[in-house]
């Protein structure tokens, strides 16, 4: 082997020096990429998901508590708190229709994990929400909507319950990113404090 020149062998460690910047550089962009796409996920999942199916009960449970008040009124002979309350109920209804839509508004690929628990809830509220149910509140049928409020509230646990059960996949996809972003950061940090 012949005699290399220190300048070579400096340049030559520099060359191998830059090339590890390079591809670390790589690793690190394509790791925040990654990142933005989990967090991009999650929003979708916790703030838009969980928040749309937790406030659509909020409101079907108020559509619920509107019609046993449209009841009692409408029994004891008090049309005017009657036609109020069934006024309210009609107005909790459509807030609890535009909740459903935005839960299941969002496009997800088919493999998704959510798409089934999605698809829970909205069948679930369609259980409850009947054509009939809104024809009777569109048309003021007090004696058919009395009808309703058993049946509605039989129902309504299977509503919460896809309810809860996508509050849970959010809450454990939500801890499963968060290990992974700690797990990758940690992985990443380890060559960088190699070459320091």
């Amino acid at each position: 082997m012949q005699n290399i020149s220190v300048k070579r062998v400096i340049a030559g460690a520099l060359i191998v020096l830059l090339a590890m910047i390079i591809v670390l550089g790589s690793m690190g962009v394509m790791e925040e990429r990654e990142a933005a796409q989990l967090l991009s996920e999650i929003n979708e999942i916790s703030a838009q998901q969980a928040s749309a199916a937790n406030r659509a009960e909020t409101n079907l449970m108020e559509v619920r508590v509107r019609l046993e008040r449209m009841s009692q009124h409408y029994r004891s002979g008090n049309e005017n708190n009657a036609e109020r309350a069934l006024g309210e109920a009609l107005q909790s209804l459509e807030r609890s229709d535009r909740r459903i839509a935005e839960l299941s508004g969002l496009e997800l690929p088919i493999d998704s994990e959510r798409r089934p628990l999605i698809a829970d809830i909205v069948d679930n509220y369609n259980l409850i929400v009947t054509d009939a149910l809104r024809s009777d509140l569109a048309n003021d049928r007090y004696e058919a909507l009395d009808a309703y409020r058993d049946p509605i509230n039989h129902k309504f646990s299977s509503f919460s319950t896809a309810i809860s059960n996508f509050n849970n996949y959010a809450l454990s996809r939500g801890s499963q990113v968060h290990s992974e972003a700690q797990r990758d950061s940690v992985i990443l940090a380890l060559p960088w404090a190699l070459l320091s």
